[in-house]
């Protein structure tokens, strides 16, 4: 049987992770000699981990790169895309030969806005998964202002029972870069009502909302359902532990359609191969090759 693949019109490596990946080949092709290292994961991807160490790239701890930085002033540290807690990036530089920063530039900005507000004297509100590094480093950046704590928001249900006080106020908003549009709205609708409630809605300087969300993520989420309308079976494709991948196949279930996640061309499930029309979406960490890789199986 004749199958017909169609791709995403937007999927693959964003500008940000791109950027980074050639940062850390570069770094590789003018120090040949060297160690190099990342900071964590470079990206979320196990295959474009695996392609790094192909070129003697690997992957450090955090934990280790930061107690253990005597061991390593010979060496070179590459920041992950995600960005780095403020207080580490200073120790690395006192620590290492060369500190080379691949942040994304969309998680630069919100570092700069999270220090700006938290050092005006706002309470910032981080939207996103605590624990994600993104998030761990604009935080970072809030709380190194040192004027008010900084409170990190899940999603909707959250922000709801999180209890604003007058003594909060006033209150900016900041989204992780790859959180969906809709859920951003939802907890901003929900903040502009506690903020109003408490100022009488009289002051619009009460609540500050950033747009921080990646133009690359909505695109990759408008592709995936216009896609989705296309297919009989739809293959995210991208690392299990990758937000926006993650993101990207929670809408394509939200469709109902017959969609699956897989990382790499292995993992493709029997499904595929019997469908006659099969879309493929991939997350923003996603490598060419394991798009082109995935394409050429199927086909």
């Amino acid at each position: 049987m004749s199958r017909t693949v169609i791709q995403a019109e937007v999927l693959g490596f964003c500008s940000g992770v791109k950027s980074a990946m050639e940062k850390a080949l570069n770094a590789r092709r003018e120090f040949p000699e060297a160690r190099i290292f990342t900071f964590d994961k470079l990206i979320h991807n196990a295959d474009a981990i695996r392609f790094l160490e192909s070129h003697a790239i690997y992957v450090l701890d955090k934990q280790v790169a930061l107690d253990k930085a005597c061991d390593f002033s010979d060496a070179i540290i590459i920041v992950c895309a995600h960005g780095i807690e403020a207080a580490a990036k200073e120790q690395l530089e006192k620590s290492f030969r060369k500190v080379i920063d691949a942040t994304c530039p969309h998680v630069l900005q919100s570092q700069k806005r999270a220090f700006a507000a938290a050092s005006a004297g706002f309470h910032v509100v981080l939207v996103g998964e605590k624990e994600h590094q993104e998030v761990l480093s604009v935080k970072s950046y809030a709380e190194w202002a040192g004027k008010k704590p900084c409170t990190v928001i899940a999603n909707a249900d959250e922000a709801h029972a999180f209890h604003v006080r007058s003594d909060m106020l006033p209150l900016c908003l900041i989204a992780q870069t790859t959180v969906k549009q809709t859920e951003y709205e939802q907890v901003i609708e929900i903040f502009s009502q506690k903020v109003a409630d408490l100022s009488k809605g009289t002051d619009e300087t009460m609540l500050k909302v950033f747009k921080t969300i990646c133009p690359a993520t909505q695109k990759r989420q408008d592709a995936l359902i216009k896609l989705a309308g296309e297919c009989d079976v739809l293959i995210v494709v991208g690392g299990k532990n990758s937000t926006n991948t993650n993101r990207l196949f929670r809408t394509a279930q939200e469709l109902h359609c017959n969609c699956f996640l897989v990382e790499n061309a292995d993992e493709l499930p029997p499904q595929a191969y019997s469908a006659k029309i099969i879309g493929l979406a991939a997350g923003a960490s996603t490598p060419d090759f394991v798009i082109d890789a995935i394409t050429q199986k199927l086909r």
